[in-house]
């Protein structure tokens, strides 16, 4: 079995995937029905986490990234890693290619994709907790003190409940 050549054209989006995962299923929970809302609110802290790790993720991606730069960057030097050009025909690493040049060095993910994701994450948390407080599930100190968590305020408009 061959070993699969990972090309290297975009970057990896693993944060910004499970930030859009998470932001989807609290979407879901601000237009679900209420009795499923009220059963994702028994497991608030669990969605509080989620929450909280995937910002965390997306905050440090810039620290982890120069890591991952820095010690591939030196492995690629010590080893004097080379590679020659991808072949469409048999997936793999081209050995009659003219030259071996060393591997192309990683990307970053945009910084715009970061902080969509970010933005994303932070509404869908809040309109989640929102609709908690207008069901009566929360009181408005906890809704403030989840938004101070998650770092985002609170509507004056969002505390009114009908």
């Amino acid at each position: 079995m061959k070993n699969p050549v990972v090309r290297n054209d975009q970057p990896m989006a693993y944060i910004i995937d499970r930030a859009d995962e998470v932001a989807s299923m609290l979407e879901k929970f601000t237009n679900a029905p209420a009795y499923q809302v009220a059963g994702q609110y028994a497991n608030i802290e669990f969605w509080l986490s989620e929450t909280l790790h995937a910002l965390e993720a997306l905050a440090d991606y810039s620290k982890r990234f120069d890591r991952l730069f820095s010690a591939q960057r030196e492995w690629i030097e010590s080893h004097n890693v080379v590679i020659g050009s991808y072949c469409p025909m048999c997936g793999g690493q081209c050995e009659l290619s003219p030259g071996l040049q060393p591997p192309r060095e990683p990307k970053q993910i945009p910084a715009g994709g970061r902080n969509a994701a970010t933005q994303r994450l932070k509404d869908a948390f809040y309109f989640f907790v929102v609709r908690c407080f207008r069901m009566k599930l929360i009181d408005e100190a906890s809704l403030r003190d989840m938004c101070t968590r998650v770092g985002t305020s609170v509507a004056a408009c969002d505390l009114v409940r009908k």
